[in-house]
Protein backbone atom coordinates (compact mmCIF):
# COMPACT_ATOMS: atom_id res chain seq x y z
CA UNK A 1 0.00 0.00 0.00
CA UNK A 2 1.43 3.01 -1.04
CA UNK A 3 0.75 6.44 1.43
CA UNK A 4 0.84 9.70 0.17
CA UNK A 5 1.39 12.91 2.61
CA UNK A 6 -1.19 16.00 1.42
CA UNK A 7 -0.20 19.57 2.07
CA UNK A 8 -3.73 21.29 3.24
CA UNK A 9 -3.54 24.88 1.61
CA UNK A 10 -3.66 27.48 4.27
CA UNK A 11 -7.23 29.18 4.42
CA UNK A 12 -8.90 25.61 2.20
CA UNK A 13 -11.87 24.46 3.70
CA UNK A 14 -13.03 21.05 4.11
CA UNK A 15 -16.47 21.53 2.39
CA UNK A 16 -17.00 23.47 -0.42
CA UNK A 17 -19.51 26.33 -0.21
CA UNK A 18 -22.54 25.33 -2.06
CA UNK A 19 -23.39 27.70 -5.05
CA UNK A 20 -25.47 30.22 -4.72
CA UNK A 21 -28.59 29.88 -6.56
CA UNK A 22 -29.99 32.83 -8.70
CA UNK A 23 -34.14 32.06 -7.69
CA UNK A 24 -35.77 29.97 -5.48
CA UNK A 25 -37.24 26.55 -6.73
CA UNK A 26 -40.58 27.76 -6.44
CA UNK A 27 -39.91 30.50 -8.74
CA UNK A 28 -39.09 28.05 -11.87
CA UNK A 29 -42.13 25.54 -11.30
CA UNK A 30 -44.71 26.41 -13.45
CA UNK A 31 -41.72 27.17 -16.03
CA UNK A 32 -40.78 23.09 -15.34
CA UNK A 33 -44.56 22.29 -15.51
CA UNK A 34 -45.17 23.44 -19.19
CA UNK A 35 -41.61 22.49 -20.49
CA UNK A 36 -42.21 18.91 -19.09
CA UNK A 37 -45.85 18.71 -20.34
CA UNK A 38 -44.10 19.70 -24.17
CA UNK A 39 -41.34 17.10 -23.34
CA UNK A 40 -43.18 14.34 -22.45
CA UNK A 41 -45.64 14.63 -25.31
CA UNK A 42 -43.11 15.20 -28.09
CA UNK A 43 -41.29 11.77 -26.59
CA UNK A 44 -44.65 10.01 -26.68
CA UNK A 45 -44.99 10.98 -29.87
CA UNK A 46 -41.47 9.61 -30.82
CA UNK A 47 -42.11 6.35 -29.06
CA UNK A 48 -45.21 5.73 -30.67
CA UNK A 49 -43.49 6.33 -33.98
CA UNK A 50 -40.69 4.37 -32.75
CA UNK A 51 -43.00 1.29 -32.19
CA UNK A 52 -44.41 1.17 -35.56
CA UNK A 53 -40.49 1.78 -37.37
CA UNK A 54 -39.97 -1.04 -35.23
CA UNK A 55 -42.75 -3.52 -36.37
CA UNK A 56 -41.43 -2.35 -40.19
CA UNK A 57 -37.71 -2.98 -39.58
CA UNK A 58 -38.73 -6.56 -38.36
CA UNK A 59 -41.42 -7.04 -41.14
CA UNK A 60 -39.37 -5.96 -43.84
CA UNK A 61 -35.53 -6.80 -42.63
CA UNK A 62 -34.06 -3.06 -43.24
CA UNK A 63 -30.27 -2.86 -43.34
CA UNK A 64 -27.83 -0.32 -42.70
CA UNK A 65 -27.75 2.85 -45.34
CA UNK A 66 -25.25 5.54 -43.85
CA UNK A 67 -27.27 9.14 -43.72
CA UNK A 68 -25.96 11.58 -46.11
CA UNK A 69 -23.85 14.15 -44.56
CA UNK A 70 -26.16 17.45 -43.43
CA UNK A 71 -29.29 15.66 -44.64
CA UNK A 72 -32.91 16.02 -42.57
CA UNK A 73 -34.06 13.19 -40.59
CA UNK A 74 -37.11 13.22 -42.98
CA UNK A 75 -34.92 12.36 -45.76
CA UNK A 76 -32.83 9.44 -43.76
CA UNK A 77 -32.54 5.82 -44.99
CA UNK A 78 -35.20 3.48 -42.99
CA UNK A 79 -33.02 2.13 -40.26
CA UNK A 80 -31.10 5.94 -39.89
CA UNK A 81 -34.95 7.37 -39.60
CA UNK A 82 -35.76 4.43 -36.83
CA UNK A 83 -32.45 5.51 -34.84
CA UNK A 84 -33.26 9.11 -35.21
CA UNK A 85 -36.98 8.46 -33.58
CA UNK A 86 -35.21 6.50 -30.63
CA UNK A 87 -32.54 8.94 -30.01
CA UNK A 88 -36.00 12.06 -30.10
CA UNK A 89 -37.37 9.61 -27.23
CA UNK A 90 -34.13 9.29 -25.56
CA UNK A 91 -33.75 12.67 -25.28
CA UNK A 92 -37.26 14.46 -24.26
CA UNK A 93 -37.08 11.47 -22.02
CA UNK A 94 -34.06 12.58 -20.17
CA UNK A 95 -34.76 16.30 -20.61
CA UNK A 96 -38.40 15.53 -18.39
CA UNK A 97 -36.44 13.64 -15.77
CA UNK A 98 -33.27 16.24 -15.40
CA UNK A 99 -36.16 18.94 -14.53
CA UNK A 100 -37.97 16.79 -12.06
CA UNK A 101 -35.02 15.99 -10.22
CA UNK A 102 -32.70 18.87 -10.71
CA UNK A 103 -36.04 21.54 -10.65
CA UNK A 104 -34.38 23.96 -13.18
CA UNK A 105 -35.68 24.42 -16.71
CA UNK A 106 -33.90 23.67 -20.04
CA UNK A 107 -32.48 25.94 -22.49
CA UNK A 108 -30.77 25.16 -25.68
CA UNK A 109 -27.47 26.61 -25.57
CA UNK A 110 -27.84 27.95 -29.36
CA UNK A 111 -31.20 29.39 -29.64
CA UNK A 112 -30.87 31.32 -26.12
CA UNK A 113 -28.67 33.05 -24.31
CA UNK A 114 -28.07 31.57 -20.72
CA UNK A 115 -30.51 32.14 -18.29
CA UNK A 116 -27.81 31.65 -15.76
CA UNK A 117 -28.69 28.46 -13.45
CA UNK A 118 -31.06 26.53 -15.80
CA UNK A 119 -29.71 23.29 -17.65
CA UNK A 120 -27.93 23.95 -21.12
CA UNK A 121 -28.99 21.31 -23.85
CA UNK A 122 -29.43 21.57 -27.52
CA UNK A 123 -33.30 21.41 -29.54
CA UNK A 124 -33.81 19.06 -31.94
CA UNK A 125 -32.75 21.70 -34.72
CA UNK A 126 -29.04 21.76 -33.11
CA UNK A 127 -28.79 18.59 -32.70
CA UNK A 128 -26.13 17.07 -35.49
CA UNK A 129 -28.55 14.17 -36.51
CA UNK A 130 -26.48 12.33 -38.96
CA UNK A 131 -23.52 12.10 -36.34
CA UNK A 132 -26.07 10.87 -33.75
CA UNK A 133 -27.81 8.07 -36.03
CA UNK A 134 -24.21 7.09 -36.43
CA UNK A 135 -23.21 7.03 -32.63
CA UNK A 136 -25.84 4.65 -31.74
CA UNK A 137 -25.72 2.56 -34.36
CA UNK A 138 -22.06 1.96 -34.14
CA UNK A 139 -23.11 1.22 -29.86
CA UNK A 140 -26.28 -0.87 -31.38
CA UNK A 141 -23.09 -2.84 -33.75
CA UNK A 142 -25.56 -1.64 -36.66
CA UNK A 143 -22.44 -0.20 -38.99
CA UNK A 144 -20.91 -3.41 -39.47
CA UNK A 145 -17.14 -2.34 -40.37
CA UNK A 146 -18.17 1.44 -41.39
Amino acid sequence: MVKAQVKRLSGATAVAEPKPVSKPVESYLPVIAVQTEDEQAQALNALKRLGKGIVLWQEQGWTWEEPEAGSRPEDFPPLAKLLWLFNRAYSHMNHVGAMEHIHRPWYCRECQDDPGDWLGGLCDEHIDHVDSVRRWADWLGLRGAA
